[in-house]
């Protein structure tokens, strides 16, 4: 579909994010050094059995920051986390502000700049504000940085490394860690074997997502073959269609045509429809009508033709393969049947939408 593709990311991911892309999009990735060193530290994951203990333990570390007077950013997987966190710093009187995607991007953006004063606590989803610098004051600088608490394990690498990389940017000092609350975990299960399970559940997560996204993409480059093939007819019809000569001819033999009873309508026709049929039915019943009329009217036609196709494109094709399982080939000849009659390229298509608009048999027309 694009010639070329190219982008810029700071957490591109796992392996399998990169082969992904390798085979969804057919382009390469490349790593590009960082401009400053990273100075920003990740600490080891804590694990906590208890839910009283899993908070006690983000307290403190939030405390703890205010302590060194260094901003603390607490990401949040749910809204609802957010609200618990919160409530329980009220509890402790602790100020906070708190950014959970119930705020305008706008006002996502202005919070999370502000949240690098010295104490600053801010209590966030792992989407708010994402890609927004936190602008660090020069004393929070001093006395290490901002300090991130992701207090949910990622569904991906990419996730993890965009929420520890709030800490530490352009070679700023900063530190991350994430915090866990363990459910059901057996008392004589380690540490270490949790984390095991956890990075194996993520390692599928992310093969799934890779599986779903490739899938995705090979349906998408099928369906593109009949995105193709209506617009040809599209761009076929249009060069036919603005032909001087081919126009000319239609509007002559429109001029000397006219009906000596009116039909009586069609109905169900949209707005647009109806209008044009009016028009279509007053200059057929009026005497003498100068051919710039027709001209004008057939304009209308040719655009509103056009319009119609591709409304009834994306109804005939796009809706119904996603309603019923059929081979593409088979939902394209069915759509086919219904807009391929305008948009012939012989502008037999422009009088049949004529005929359907104002009900007019408009016989023994040559369009050739």
């Amino acid at each position: 579909m694009y010639r070329r593709i190219y982008g810029l990311s700071g957490t591109l991911g796992s392996e399998i994010d990169r082969i992904g892309m390798s085979h969804v999009h057919g382009i390469s990735t490349f790593d590009v050094p960082t401009h400053c060193n990273t100075q920003r530290v990740d600490f080891p994951t804590t694990i906590k059995y208890s839910e009283d203990a899993y908070y006690i333990w983000i307290l403190e570390k939030i405390e703890q920051m205010i302590k060194e007077k260094r901003p603390v950013l607490v990401l949040c997987e749910e809204i609802e986390d957010t609200l618990r966190i919160a409530k329980k710093l009220k509890i402790k009187s602790i100020s906070f502000k708190v950014i959970n995607d119930k705020e305008s991007e706008n006002e996502q953006k202005v919070s999370i700049e502000k949240a690098g004063l010295p104490g600053d606590v801010t209590v966030a989803t792992s989407e708010a504000g994402r890609g927004t610098n936190i602008r660090l004051e020069q004393e929070s600088i001093l006395n290490g940085g901002l300090h991130v608490i992701l207090t949910f394990y990622p569904q991906s690498l990419r996730v993890e490394q965009q929420g520890r990389g709030r800490a530490g940017r352009q070679g700023q000092p900063g530190s991350s860690e994430i915090i866990l609350y363990c459910r059901n975990l057996p008392r004589d299960s380690s540490d270490d074997r949790y984390l095991e399970n956890l990075e194996k559940w993520r390692i599928e997560q992310t093969e799934k997502v890779y599986s779903d996204n490739l899938m995705r993409a090979v349906k998408e480059r099928y369906c593109f073959q009949f995105v193709e093939l209506f617009y040809s007819a599209v761009h076929l019809y249009r060069k036919e269609s603005l032909d001087e000569k081919n126009l000319n001819h239609l509007v002559y033999q429109l001029s000397n045509r006219k009906l000596i009873k009116t039909p009586g309508g069609v109905k169900n026709l949209r707005k647009k429809d109806r209008e044009i049929g009016q028009l279509i039915l007053r200059l057929l019943t009026t005497p003498k009508i100068e051919p710039i009329h027709w001209r004008s009217c057939l304009n209308q036609v040719i655009k509103r033709v056009e319009e119609k196709s591709k409304e009834i494109w994306s109804l005939e094709f796009y809706e119904k393969l996603g309603e019923k399982k059929m081979e593409m080939e088979e939902v394209f000849e069915i759509s086919k049947a219904s807009w391929g009659k305008y948009l012939d390229p012989s502008l037999d298509g422009i009088v049949q939408y004529m005929r359907d608009v104002t009900g007019a048999s408009l016989i023994n027309i040559n369009t050739g």
